[in-house]
């Protein structure tokens, strides 16, 4: 799910037996009950429902009011799972029933069943009868009709069957119509909760619960063909007796069908079966799904893998690596399918038409602010990533090579569109950019450059058009941009060839980069270019590149010319030290005065805190000076302001990379634990989890074979730490949860005693897990 667990406590609930758990949470402090209460519940379905059970039998009020919180936090995306408000529903605590059945994602059914009465059925709590009969609200009286009490079902009656003027009424086509018409005019909405409050007003006015799926479907056709609102598409989609169908339909329709899908999926009411199965709109529903999928990373959510994994089993048995029909299931998707996806697979058996139909219309992927939007990336090339890996990249070169240019020219742009160029493996790349033109690949360079191995890739190319587009991509590392100014492998569009003074490029201010480019009036440009605001160490790099092309007279001009309107000036330091040798036209004593200074700042920056001017060395050095640095640092410890620069850069030797890793463990563990057995064995040691910046470096560690997961298991701290790192990411860390399990089942069985002092001690204990349960079992041993 989304909202991520406080570490501590909580993480030992999926590891302990279902027996302990009720103890467990009664000891807990309220504070980290609260947290995991309100936060996402275990996926053993076991443990969940003792979590259920006792929260809504033995729970406090405050107990209730945290299960009853979000536990998907999210822009638009709020919901209770349906096995929450079952637990609820099934209380005998008066307090639980009423919390349930009015909470706005209980369903029709599940208040009909409160209310049935009869053998079996728990008593309508008094509590209960009151609420119903001081409401109006319609969702809250509809149930009441077919329930026992004939005469809270008159009440209910006389509300639900109202034919007053402010009425809804009851036919779906009737009700489009009312909801159109009550929808308020631009000129009277408010913003924000103004707005959502009058929607919600509307809705809650008509009997949903009413309605059989045949009408909820009739409704959501005509609702899609014309969406009233984004607020009104969002609330009706997600209503709890919407069906997976109208679900399906109105999702589509919806702005964010990606959130829409969550919801669906983490709530219960769409299962990953229900949309791999029966789900129609197959072509929209394969766009949500990529973008689900891409989004779903950043998370810790099951059902998304398990609904991809699903349409991979499908596309793996149907599609194989056969041209054709992906070549049909891309004319397919483009003309909008709209059967279900195992009935498209099948279609791609049918002869696709002699021209691939035109793309539809997408959102600019460079200017959407989230990436994967269902808007902006491929479907295509995402149910193409599904494919067996030995298929993908012969599938992609079987296609270029025989089809039309112009159809050529449609496949290479779908695969530019990715959602997530994570997913791209090395082979899909290699066949595209053997393919690809170079308007293909500068494309591709701009929108799928992220993955470190298809960046590479790009820049070992030496392709003029792919090095212009990195050579400006922000996160593109200053070394490899560097290296492509150096080599002249580029253009810079947007310039002016017979101003090679006055540079601008595509109207902002030259890369930075091309302070190492082998055209001086290049250099000189960036020099002199005051956007940049560059620091004397790339003043005085620029400088010695242009004295190194033999262009004394232009780094004469910047250090100790007039400089022009709105351009840069050089800093003092600068123009003190070159002045002299420049004002003589002496090259040789310019470039040992430049050298000399640079030594002088890179000592200064490397052992004195100077914001972030160490980093420039290592922009304006493309190779890391490692005896250099070594010969400054010689018997000093690494200073923590520059542990962090030190440790991002390559061929660290081994003494050094211990030492920047003991300056600052949290900040520098990402870069050197992967270094090394040994030195991932220390970073387990210094590093403690709850401060490391990231915890990915603990996964690499365990897929390259430098740690084990028993190493981190036994080793890792603190204990809440590793326990809430297993719970939020229990795919991605499987094996190391089974170890925690092993470690636990180890002091098994766990005396009640001893599972109360440990939901005691979790959260403040600062030491490894076994630390934690040999500590918590020697507690508890004088009152066994």
């Amino acid at each position: 799910m989304f909202v991520p667990l406080a570490s501590g406590a909580g993480g030992l609930l999926p590891h302990l037996p279902v027996i302990d758990v009720g103890p467990f949470l009664a000891r807990m402090s309220l504070d980290d009950r609260g947290v995991l209460l309100g936060g996402p519940l275990a996926r053993d379905l076991r443990t969940r429902r003792a979590v259920l059970v006792w929260a809504t039998e033995h729970g406090s009020g405050d107990d209730r009011r945290a299960l009853l919180d979000p536990q998907l936090k999210h822009p638009t995306v709020k919901h209770i799972p349906v096995d929450v408000l079952d637990a609820l529903a099934r209380s005998t605590e008066p307090a639980a029933v009423v919390a349930g059945y009015a909470h706005p994602d209980a369903s029709t059914a599940l208040r009909r069943r409160i209310l049935a009465g009869g053998p079996g059925t728990p008593p309508v709590p008094a509590e209960l009868r009151e609420l119903l009969y001081a409401t109006s609200a319609v969702p809250l009286l509809a149930p009441a009709l077919h329930g026992q009490d004939r005469d809270l079902a008159a009440h209910a009656a006389a509300v639900v069957d109202s034919t007053g003027p402010n009425s809804a009424p009851r036919e779906p086509a009737d009700v489009y119509t009312w909801l159109r018409s009550g929808r308020r005019t631009p000129d009277e909405e408010a913003d924000g909760q103004d707005e959502e409050k009058a929607v919600q007003d509307l809705l809650d006015s008509v009997a949903f619960g009413l309605w059989t799926a045949g009408e909820w479907n009739d409704f959501a056709a005509r609702y899609a063909a014309q969406p009233i609102a984004s607020m009104m598409t969002w609330r009706l989609l997600t209503h709890p007796d919407c069906p997976p169908a109208a679900a399906v339909t109105l999702m589509l329709a919806c702005d964010d069908g990606t959130s829409a899908l969550l919801h669906g999926l983490v709530t219960g009411r769409l299962t990953p079966e229900y949309l791999a199965t029966e789900a129609s709109g197959a072509a929209g529903l394969v766009s949500v799904l990529c973008a689900a999928a891409v989004r779903a990373r950043a998370y810790s959510e099951p059902t998304v893998p398990a609904a991809v994994d699903a349409v991979r089993a499908a596309v793996r048995a149907e599609l194989g690596a056969d041209p054709e029909r992906w070549r049909a299931l891309l004319a397919l998707l483009r003309t909008g399918y709209s059967g279900s996806l195992p009935e498209l697979l099948r279609a791609t058996a049918d002869p696709a038409p002699a021209r691939l139909p035109a793309a539809p219309k997408r959102r600019d992927p460079e200017a959407d602010t989230h990436p994967g939007d269902a808007r902006t990336g491929s479907s295509w090339t995402w149910l193409l990533t599904l494919a067996e890996p030995a298929h993908q990249g012969r599938v992609v070169r079987a296609l270029t090579a025989r089809l039309s240019d112009a159809d050529r020219q449609e496949i290479l742009a779908e695969i530019c569109l990715c959602g997530d160029p994570r997913m791209l493996s090395d082979d899909l790349v290699e066949a595209f950019l053997a393919s690809a033109d170079a308007r293909h690949r500068a494309r591709f360079a701009a929108l799928r450059w992220h993955r470190p191995q298809t960046l590479a890739r790009l820049a070992a190319l030496d392709d003029t058009a792919v090095n212009s587009v990195l050579l400006n991509k922000p996160g593109i590392p200053a070394a490899m941009k560097g290296r492509i100014a150096h080599s002249g492998w580029f253009t810079l569009p947007g310039t002016d060839a017979d101003d090679p003074v006055v540079r601008q490029y595509g109207g902002a201010a030259l890369p930075k980069a091309l302070i190492h480019a082998p055209d001086a009036h290049l250099v000189y440009g960036v020099l002199g270019t005051s956007a940049h605001s560059l620091c004397a160490t790339y003043q005085v790099a620029g400088c010695r590149r242009l004295i190194a092309l033999g262009r004394l007279d232009l780094a004469a001009d910047f250090v100790l010319g007039e400089p022009a309107a709105n351009t840069a000036r050089p800093h003092n330091i600068v123009v003190t030290t070159l002045r002299e040798p420049l004002g003589a036209g002496d090259a040789a004593a310019a470039e040992d005065a430049a050298r000399a200074l640079v030594e002088s700042l890179f000592a200064t920056h490397l052992l004195t805190p100077t914001g972030s001017e160490l980093t420039c060395h290592f922009e304006v050095d493309l190779d890391p000076d490692w005896p250099r640095i070594a010969r400054l640092l010689a018997g000093r410890p690494v200073p923590q302001h520059a542990a962090a620069t030190l440790a991002a850069l390559p061929g660290a030797p081994d003494h050094l990379a211990r030492a920047i890793l003991e300056a600052d463990p949290a900040q520098t563990a990402r870069h050197i634990a992967v270094l090394s057995p040994e030195l991932a064995s220390a970073a387990l040691d210094l590093v403690s989890l709850e401060g490391a910046r990231g915890t990915d470096w603990i996964r690499d560690c365990i897929e390259q074979g430098l740690l084990t997961a028993e190493d981190v298991a036994t080793r890792a701290w603190p204990a809440g730490a590793l326990l809430g790192l297993c719970f939020r990411q229990p795919d991605t860390f499987a094996n190391l949860s089974g170890h925690v399990r092993d470690l636990i089942a180890r002091h098994s069985p766990l005396a009640g005693e001893t599972t109360a002092i440990l939901a005691q001690l979790a959260p403040e204990f600062t030491g490894t897990l076994p630390e934690l349960l040999a500590t918590a079992s020697a507690a508890a041993e004088p009152v066994r």
